[in-house]
């Protein structure tokens, strides 16, 4: 008799999509298990420059949050939003940070600390039932900067 086999089980948790490691981060340290994350730009690539791909888009369009720092850090991002479909959420992560001419914002403690609460209410809006676990994993990082920058 022939084995059959089983269909992987679907992952259900919301799908993340980050433009790159520093978003990645952000969203692995508020979202923790409740999200699917991926990242767009693969390892050793220039944030400033990237060229997106036919699976860059698909990928994007697949997700139900898209994160990214700034235009500024990465300016192909404008050339990908078209491909964000509706009802996904997209999240500009330094837009409540100072404005500053250095794209790499994310180097000011209190700027970091602003991109986690930006991510943090973006996933509570995809994610209404997680809204405690998400506040807590935003207080814990959030516990860990305040360290982090008084070891400073």
């Amino acid at each position: 008799m022939l084995a059959r086999r089983q269909a992987p089980a679907q992952d259900t948790r919301l799908k993340v999509v980050t433009s790159g490691y520093v978003a990645f981060a952000v969203a692995r340290e508020i979202g923790g298990e409740k999200i699917n994350l991926s990242m767009l730009l693969p390892a050793n690539a220039e944030p400033h420059s990237f060229e997106p791909t036919p699976g860059t888009i698909i990928a994007v369009h697949s997700a139900g949050v898209f994160i990214y720092v700034s235009p500024q850090l990465e300016p192909w991002v404008k050339d990908i939003l078209p491909s964000v479909r509706p009802g996904a959420t997209v999240v500009e992560a330094a837009s409540g940070a100072a404005p500053s001419k250095d794209p790499h914002i994310w180097m000011d403690f209190d700027n970091m600390r602003l991109m986690a609460q930006t991510v943090e209410e973006a996933l509570v809006v995809q994610l209404p039932g997680q809204a405690q676990t998400l506040a807590q994993n935003l207080a814990k990082s959030n516990e860990q900067l305040t360290a982090l920058d008084d070891s400073y």
